[in-house]
């Protein structure tokens, strides 16, 4: 804070110097120092003349305490505001976490059906222009990997000269959290004999991958791009993919993805409630 000294005192200080009426309008006259004595006898008094002058008109930096603390206080929080903005952030969260969680499931399902219907084109495009047989497979149940089941799949195609089928595509996991449903019933309208993971288990096989059995659940292609399984009974092959650690018992879970393909055009399609 800046305190200008008074425009009264330099002019008395001056007056008394010179002891010439300099004074200010409206002031009382300063008596004169040792009157008589002119400046030009008194050569000191010109240097204290000048001297006096800028002192009386430079301003005085000053800083009060008392107001920095009032300013640095005005500035900061108080323990209960602070409380408060803590609690406001809490409920915020509580209630932003949930929606966001349902928002990142949600994706994870979008992701992994369209994961699984690229795999099912590929069958069905490899089966077409080679003019062989494919198998989209699941698998069902993967020796010393639990974590595999209905999560794996893979794409298979019939080698003539091995006589066997044989991998066309790396094992592909859907995202974490998600999971093939094995059960048919809890989806109405739905035929069991066409569920891909029936668990009849007639459209299965077993192969050796690194030594351990794997059991795989499949779709097949013919080089007419049409799809089919062993005793199925209508016109689309179906399977659902589902949240993990969910109770379908009461019927179709709140979220999920069904994929069909269609056996005389071998045509998918994704359906989402």
């Amino acid at each position: 804070m800046q305190i200008m000294r008074p425009a009264t005192h330099a002019f008395a200080r001056i007056e008394q110097i010179t002891g010439k009426g300099s004074t200010a309008p409206g002031m009382a006259k300063a008596a004169p120092l040792n009157k008589g004595v002119s400046m030009a006898n008194r050569p000191g008094r010109t240097f204290e003349f000048v001297y006096q002058f800028i002192l009386a008109m430079t301003p005085i930096q000053t800083k009060c305490k008392c107001m920095q603390v009032r300013r640095a206080a005005s500035r900061a929080f108080t323990l209960i505001e602070l409380m408060a903005v803590v609690g406001i952030m809490a409920v915020v969260v509580g209630l932003t976490l949930p929606a966001l969680s349902g928002v990142s499931r949600s994706n994870n399902l979008g992701h992994a059906s369209r994961l699984v219907s690229n795999l099912l084109t590929v069958a069905r495009t490899e089966a077409v222009t080679q003019r062989t047989k494919t198998r989209f497979v699941v698998v069902k149940n993967w020796q010393d990997k639990p974590e595999a089941s209905y999560r794996r799949m893979s794409v298979w195609k019939y080698d003539i000269e091995q006589e066997a089928w044989v991998q066309l595509t790396k094992w592909e996991a859907v995202p974490q959290g998600v999971t093939f449903d094995p059960a048919s019933g809890s989806y109405t309208g739905e035929v069991d004999a066409n569920h891909l993971l029936a668990s009849a288990g007639v459209n299965s096989f077993s192969v050796v991958v690194g030594g351990k059995t794997v059991e795989l659940q499949y779709a097949e292609f013919a080089p007419t791009g049409a799809a089919s399984m062993p005793n199925m009974t209508g016109l689309d092959i179906w399977m659902a993919l589902t949240m993990e650690n969910l109770d379908n018992t009461a019927g179709a879970p709140a979220n999920y993805a069904k994929i069909t393909a269609n056996t005389l055009t071998g045509r998918l399609k994704i359906a989402r409630p």
